[in-house]
């Protein structure tokens, strides 16, 4: 599957591969062509279902986090 997503006022496109087996419940999001701060993301579910990313990531670009969580999980 492929997204679009803002990052840095850049729109970025990426594909998203739905990991299954031991890599349960993870999402890897591969940017088509790598941008500052990005290059792969790998997000995963957390204890309380909700949908986590690398640390630094998640604390430099929130609003990249939640533009790619909406074209994954809320726009589909």
């Amino acid at each position: 599957m492929n997204i679009e997503f803002k990052h840095i006022g850049q729109l970025v496109t990426a594909t998203v591969i739905l990991k299954t087996g031991q890599l349960r419940d993870t999402v890897l999001v591969i940017p088509k062509k790598i941008m500052q701060g990005i290059s792969e993301l790998l997000f995963y579910q957390d204890p309380d279902g909700e949908w986590r990313t690398d640390t630094e990531f998640e604390k430099d670009y929130p609003a990249t986090v939640n533009n790619i969580k909406s074209a994954i999980f809320y726009d589909c």
